[in-house]
């Protein structure tokens, strides 16, 4: 079987990236051969484990002089040099649209036997272009949808671009949804029947992420860990706020690690506000799964404060490796995790402040959201106590989650599902 992979940003560094990388890799564990079309800056490289489990590759590169612009992001503010989709320019649109047309068209030599598109956005009408609709399959990250939200240009040609999405997104017969709310979702925004969208969960590697025996002390540092975009609309700003007040308290030996790109802007900000507490908060930078696995399997509590996600990879791979989550109610989570996991209390869920943009909290309900927010991590660290104290317990409960989900999100089972649609 032969597949043609579409996608439209770098294939690293954001959730969608890892999922691609990790999709690629165990089909081609399969047997099966893979065929990639992405872009990335022309100052990057593709990581050369990812280049093994690809036949073909095809890198439209930015920031050069035939696209003398950055790499476009589904996200308004990615964790690298990026351009907005909703100010690009006529001309600029055009280039990002004749670049990916070019490569699609190389492409049909390769014959492939399905089309896997990634983000319900504006390669879908591209990729029509060239293949038949039967062939295609787009998979939704959640961030198309807030594009569609977002896109504010008001001249026709940009109205022509979001029209062409849409329709050309109708035509399609497989939709991969990353749950039931996601799926009604798409129903709603692209105007899509439903009996053309599956719901198929996110994925993880059981090989990296999984819980390992508690220690039998609990005068160890309790690890809490963040990992995503280092962005405000991530949180970050009131995660540290959480800590550094919950640091004052005195009542753990504590440190925060941070894993995750941040442009330099943010970053700066970010080790100021971090300043008195330097020696507590770390800056990981990003890390391949590989490495960051390890920092999940011994931390303790994992905490997502995020405005806006898609379904959270980065969620179900700690919660697998054995973490308490502290997670905000944001309704494409609490929808894959395991009921098992809320009832014992190994998921808590913080009440999303009031939203002034769909990714942008009202700044006055900043100040009860970071205090209910830093309460339900204190919560998560003292049942981490008693579950070193109780710690067989405690073991049962975590390998009966990771079971759970091994056998409905590893890589093999969503690989498998997909190209069986």
């Amino acid at each position: 079987m032969k597949i043609l992979h579409v996608y439209a940003q770098k294939p690293d560094h954001t959730g969608s990236g890892v999922y691609i990388q990790n999709l690629i890799k165990t089909l081609h564990c399969q047997g099966i051969s893979n065929y990639l079309i992405c872009a990335t800056s022309v100052f990057d490289d593709i990581d050369k484990d990812f280049l093994q489990a690809l036949d073909h590759i095809d890198v439209i590169k930015f920031d050069t002089k035939d696209l003398p612009f950055p790499v476009p992001g589904m996200s308004d503010d990615m964790p690298y040099k990026s351009s907005i989709y909703s100010k690009l320019s006529e001309e600029e649109l055009a280039l990002w649209q004749n670049a990916f047309y070019n490569s699609l068209k190389k492409a049909k030599a390769y014959e492939p036997d399905k089309i896997i598109v990634h983000h319900l956005w504006g390669l879908v009408p591209i990729v029509l272009d060239n293949f038949d609709s039967n062939l295609v399959t787009a998979i939704c990250h959640g961030t198309d949808m807030r594009q569609l939200k977002l896109f504010k240009h008001l001249n026709n040609a940009n109205v022509d671009f979001i029209e062409n999405i849409l329709s050309s997104i109708q035509k399609l017969s497989d939709i991969i949804a990353l749950n039931d709310i996601q799926k009604q979702a798409i129903i709603n925004n692209y105007k899509v029947d439903s009996h053309k969208i599956r719901t198929i969960g996110l994925g993880f590697n059981p090989n990296f992420f999984f819980p390992e025996k508690l220690p039998n002390t609990i005068n160890n540092e309790f690890e809490i860990s963040y990992v995503g975009k280092i962005t405000p609309q991530k949180g970050v700003g009131e995660l540290i706020s959480a800590f550094k007040h919950l640091q004052a308290k005195n009542k753990y030996n504590m440190r925060l690690s941070l894993i995750g790109s941040a442009d330099s802007t943010n970053l700066d900000y970010y080790k100021s506000l971090s300043k008195t507490h330097e020696s507590h908060i770390h800056f990981l930078g990003a890390l391949k799964q590989h490495i960051m696995a390890p920092y999940l399997r011994n931390s303790k509590v994992f905490v997502l404060p995020s405005y806006y996600e898609g379904a959270s990879t980065v969620t179900l791979e700690a919660l697998a490796a054995g973490n308490r989550i502290v997670v905000n109610d944001i309704p494409t989570i609490r929808p894959w995790i395991p009921q098992k996991a809320i009832e014992s209390g190994r998921v808590l869920f913080v009440n999303l402040p009031k939203l002034i943009e769909v990714d942008k909290p009202c700044p006055s309900c900043l100040e009860n959201y970071i205090e209910e927010l830093k309460d339900t991590i204190d919560i998560q660290l003292e049942k981490t106590i008693s579950d070193l104290k109780f710690s067989s317990k405690a073991e049962r409960d975590r390998l009966e989650i990771y079971e759970i989900l091994e056998s409905k999100y590893s890589w093999t089972s969503i690989s498998n599902q997909i190209i069986n649609i």
